[in-house]
């Protein structure tokens, strides 16, 4: 569920004590919530992730869908209806295949992919093995940063789910007390940015406890 943009004002009204919003603008405080998203997502990427039934180029040099911003996982082939499932595709180490085939940039391309690689320093960037033919279905999982809410859009909402309330006002609150104003407060600032970090921290270690791969929370 979204969060409202009205519910990131009432909140930072009360930790700011500008309810007139004279100090800290409306327009201000829906900026720092778009950057709040984009500071999210690098701690927190499964917060925007998503799935797609993604066609690839041709070639073992792939990207994202459009508005993808981190590369998470290759899972599955899918048939060219888009829905019927196909084999599995296995992570591997770019290493092993050059080792294994110098050439495997080369070979004849296939409609079913077996492995993919993928570079940390690229995010949006992916390999296949083998040589994809063009159009050939994948089941993708990415994350993508959503739209900026407008900075007149109250009625807006930011596009992250409403456990993610906490950072949000967090970090709203700490951009407020770090402008270049009499009112700035760098002490303030720096202990909001730790409750942002650390509201984001206890959650992922809340998620990994609650995942139903952790053999205490199976059944």
């Amino acid at each position: 569920m979204p969060i409202p943009v009205r519910s990131i004002l009432t909140r930072t009204d009360d930790l700011l004590l500008d309810a007139g919003r004279i100090r800290w603008s409306v327009a201000e405080r829906i900026r720092w919530g778009n950057e709040a998203m984009g500071a999210i997502l690098i701690r927190r990427p499964s917060a925007f992730a998503r799935r797609s039934v993604h066609a690839l180029q041709a070639g073992t040099y792939q990207t994202l869908p459009a508005g993808g911003a981190l590369f998470l996982d290759l899972v599955r082939n899918i048939g060219p209806d888009g829905v019927t499932p196909g084999r599995p595709v296995r992570r591997t180490d770019r290493q092993l295949l050059d080792d294994a085939d110098p050439n495997w940039h080369r070979i004849k391309a296939k409609a079913e992919i077996k492995q993919y690689t993928f570079d940390d320093r690229l995010p949006t960037v992916f390999y296949v093995y083998p040589p994809a033919i063009a159009g050939a279905n994948v089941e993708l999982i990415d994350a993508a940063l959503p739209a900026d809410v407008a900075e007149d859009d109250e009625a807006g909402s930011f596009q992250i789910g409403a456990e993610y309330m906490e950072p949000v006002v967090n970090y709203v609150a700490y951009r407020a007390n770090c402008k270049d104003s009499e009112f700035a407060n760098g002490q303030i600032a720096g202990a909001y940015y730790q409750a942002f970090e650390a509201a984001l921290g206890g959650q992922s270690v809340a998620q990994v406890n609650a995942s139903p791969n952790q053999p205490t929370t199976s059944v």
